[in-house]
């Protein structure tokens, strides 16, 4: 960890990246603590994959942009979210069935959704006011057209 340590304020946003798989392989309290609380994430998704990443989420402080990876309560997602998530994305989440608890601490720009199989709509994304909105694997869910505020790309 003292060699991570040295990069956290490294000018270029490749290098701090390389940072964030580390944070499985460390202590991951102790990782939020030293490393990833005092690096700026502004620039790329903070990438949350096991159930000591996720515990140790809150100690980062704000943060923009967070990836959730495997399976997952959306609860003890929610449970875990810092201040300022303007960005998110699950990602191979088959506990993943309903969005409406996403909807419960304001609006977001952006969602992510991938590999979700037994998600059941988007519905509940209506009123989060996104103007980004990314599915992969997600063949026949319902209620992309309620959500009008995207943007055309």
């Amino acid at each position: 960890m003292p060699l991570s340590k040295r990069y956290v304020d490294h000018p270029s946003s490749r290098v701090r990246f390389h940072l964030m798989p580390a944070w499985d392989r460390f202590d991951p309290a102790g990782y939020a603590d030293e490393v990833l609380a005092q690096m700026d994430t502004q620039d790329f998704l903070v990438r949350v994959s096991s159930p000591e990443t996720l515990c140790a989420l809150p100690r980062l402080g704000p943060r923009p942009r967070l990836a959730f990876a495997g399976p997952r309560r959306l609860a003890d997602i929610i449970r875990a979210l810092p201040e300022g998530v303007r960005k998110i994305s699950l990602s191979k989440n088959p506990l993943l069935q309903d969005l409406r608890s996403l909807t419960t601490q304001g609006s977001r720009d952006q969602v992510s959704l991938s590999a979700c199989p037994e998600l059941a709509g988007l519905s509940p994304l209506v009123d989060l006011g996104l103007t980004e909105l990314y599915l992969h694997g997600l063949d026949g869910v319902s209620g992309p057209d309620r959500l009008t505020t995207l943007r055309d790309r």
